[in-house]
Order: structure tokens, then C-alpha cells, then sequence
């Protein structure tokens, strides 16, 4: 891991919620916090929905912003809260998390709503995104890239035999 001289890190777990990551918010760049991290992410098994509206929330609810942001995601989101059952989701029944399935269209819906409502949180901090390989998302690539193109950040999509 490279990290710059005299940076903290933290870590936000989501799926069908969101959480911060270890003992403390912000972790040092030395070789004991960086272990400790290291340690609670081999513990992360993916799972469950995708709520991109909770691990937004989580960083709203951070006292100390970060000035970077590096999302890991294998594509949109399959999941919102309860308070996205306005008229922008006619025909999205399965939002909420009942649903087996959801289709593209409501999942792109899903990440444009997520997106405005987190403008406020993270009009001001750089939005990278990793996007790993996932078949049968077309609109991930391209609302990924906007959304890192807007905060000035850069998207990565790794190939399918990365490690």
C-alpha cells in the first residue's frame, strides 16, 4: 500500500448497509494501523444488496471528511432505502430489498438517485472508483466515469484475471 507521508485512511464496508471498518474512524499511515486495517478487510465476505444511498450516508456522518474517495464496487447498485419510492421509480418495485431480482434500468435509476442526494456530501471530495469485472451491467461503466469525471477522479476497471 502507498499511501502519502502523514495521511490517515478509512474504511467503509457496504452492502444492504453500511459501517465503518475497525476500532477507530481514521487510521495512521504506519505499519501497526495499516495491520489492524488489513486484518478487518480479510475479514469483509461480499454479500447481500448493493445500497449506494448507505455508504454515502456513512460518509455524511463522518465529523472529518476525507479528501479522497476510493470506491470499490462490482457494479450499480441493487438496493435503496425506503425513501426512494417516488415517482422517478414507477415500475421499480424491487428497490427496497424484496425482490430477487431488479432490472438495469432501475439500477441506473438507483445510482442517479444515490449520486444527487450524496451531491452535498461529496461535491467537494475526489471520487475514484474501482469498478471490478461483472457481466450484464452495460450501464456501470458509464455512470462510474461520470461520477468520477465530476469529482475529479478517475475510474478503474481491472481485467477479469487481475489478482
Amino acid at each position: 500500500v502507498r499511501l502519502p507521508n502523514n495521511s490517515e485512511v478509512s474504511l467503509i464496508k457496504f452492502s444492504n448497509d453500511s459501517k465503518v471498518l475497525g476500532k477507530k474512524k481514521w487510521y495512521d499511515n504506519n505499519s501497526k494501523d495499516l495491520s489492524e486495517l488489513f486484518s478487518e478487510i480479510k475479514k469483509i465476505v461480499p454479500g447481500n444488496a448493493t445500497n449506494l444511498d448507505a455508504a454515502f450516508k456513512t460518509i455524511g456522518q463522518m465529523n472529518n471528511k476525507p479528501d479522497e474517495i476510493f470506491l470499490i464496487t462490482d457494479g450499480l447498485p441493487t438496493m435503496g432505502n425506503e425513501n426512494t419510492n417516488d415517482s422517478f421509480f414507477s415500475g421499480c418495485n424491487s428497490i427496497s430489498g424484496n425482490a430477487q431480482k431488479i432490472s438495469g434500468d432501475c439500477r441506473e435509476k438507483l445510482f442517479l438517485s444515490s449520486v444527487n442526494k450524496a451531491n452535498n456530501i461529496i461535491s467537494n471530495i475526489k471520487v475514484n472508483v474501482i469498478l471490478l469485472p461483472l457481466e450484464g451491467d452495460p450501464g456501470a461503466s458509464s455512470n462510474f466515469w461520470k461520477l468520477a469525471a465530476k469529482n475529479k477522479g478517475l475510474l478503474f476497471v481491472p481485467s477479469k484475471d487481475w489478482p
